[in-house]
């Protein structure tokens, strides 16, 4: 519901507001949080700049979604292209699995690749896949 229109910039103004101009308990509430008096209130409404930055950073994990779906294809194909049973026995799955999300995603694990069994937990399979 919110996927187009809520990033239209004058659109978030007026949706945003301010829970201390609600009420004058409210506004008590958010001065005891604070510990601060009402003239470094913040705004009512969010700044514009400020929602011109939003606009600018929805689509910042794009690509780290892109590169999950690359990185479960790679492993994919490394599983299931082996010409040999014996290969795919003495393969490390989760270490290979690891490696891979290292690689791709350049998102550092821990030091070795024994540190995790996400391959457990590859759902893809069984919706909208067809990589590998």
């Amino acid at each position: 519901m919110l996927e187009y229109w809520c990033w239209v910039p004058l659109l978030l103004q007026s949706l945003s507001h301010h829970y201390s101009y609600l009420s004058p308990a409210y506004l008590k509430a958010w001065n005891i949080l604070k510990g601060e008096d009402e003239r470094s209130r913040p705004p009512q409404k969010l700044p514009i700049e400020t929602i011109n930055r939003l606009v600018q950073s929805k689509n910042v994990n794009g690509s780290l979604y892109q590169t999950r779906l690359l990185h479960r294809a790679y492993f994919d194909m490394k599983v299931h292209q082996s010409l040999s049973i014996n290969v795919i026995k003495s393969l490390d799955i989760a270490g290979e699995w690891n490696r891979l999300q290292t690689e791709l995603s350049y998102l550092d694990g821990p030091e070795s690749n024994d540190w995790g069994h996400g391959h457990t937990n590859f759902d893809a399979l069984m919706h909208a896949y067809d990589a590998g």
